[in-house]
């Protein structure tokens, strides 16, 4: 026999081995009663447990955690050849948010950079999004839109100038902070597509992303790139930063 060999990046191999392979069995909320069962359930994979917990690996506790607060799923596919592939699957809803006269000219809001409480200022660069409850599935029209409603009132309530930083010795209240007239005219189902990656979070673990894009159009959204605050559950701010950009 004569075989041929090809150098690949391993997000392309991964591919090649999810090709032709189907769910043989899903885990989520309630699958687990604790992480040591976890635990021994992932054993019969090719996964580095032992380094979880250390350096920039979380936990299997942090894992376990994910299911049981319906943030992801595991899923175990099977191919024709016997070999198993492990996935943690997440889902999540992209916001192409827009206005009517911004939507004529394939304009976006991109967000660029984040502020916490403590000043500290992080590059974002990404459209507005949220992690899909795996508890809602499966998922529709109408749970893409409520989900997308919720998520811009959260985000653009309190709109500011672009250069607004925030100052912790003198953070803003809602009590204190004037609440904007944005408002939601429409939105509309885009496309669905999935996303192979290595987990940045668990080691040897691959993550399905499934991408849901909704266009969300608006009313009351300034015309020039601005900032927004947004404030937690606990009333704590922190500020985002948008600008309009054209979609690729």
């Amino acid at each position: 026999y004569i075989h041929a060999w090809v150098w690949l990046e391993w997000s392309m191999i991964q591919r090649y081995l999810f090709e032709g392979s189907e769910v043989k069995e899903r885990k989520s909320k309630g699958s687990f009663q604790s992480a040591k069962e976890l635990e021994a359930w992932l054993s019969q994979f090719d996964v580095d447990l032992e380094s979880w917990g250390f350096g920039q690996w979380k936990s299997i506790e942090k894992l376990w955690l994910e299911l049981e607060g319906s943030q992801t799923q595991l899923e175990r596919w099977g191919r024709n050849d016997g070999v198993p592939l492990l996935m943690r699957v997440v889902h999540v809803l992209q916001m192409k948010v827009t206005t009517l006269e911004e939507a004529a000219n394939q304009k976006f809001l991109f967000q660029i950079w984040n502020q916490g409480a403590d000043g500290r200022i992080r590059s974002v660069n990404r459209t507005m999004a949220r992690k899909l409850c795996t508890a809602d599935l499966p998922f529709d029209a109408k749970k893409f839109e409520a989900s997308a409603r919720h998520v811009v009132t959260e985000m653009l309530s309190y709109l500011a100038d672009a250069h607004v930083r925030l100052n912790p010795h003198d953070l803003p209240t809602k009590q204190n902070s004037e609440k904007s007239d944005v408002k939601v005219v429409k939105v509309s189902f885009s496309d669905h597509r999935f996303d192979l990656e290595d987990s940045p979070s668990f080691k040897d673990l691959t993550t399905m992303y499934h991408l849901y894009t909704v266009e969300v159009v608006c009313d009351g959204l300034p015309s020039s790139n601005f900032s927004s605050i947004v404030f937690d559950a606990q009333g704590v701010p922190s500020a985002l930063g948008w600008k309009w950009v054209t979609w690729q």
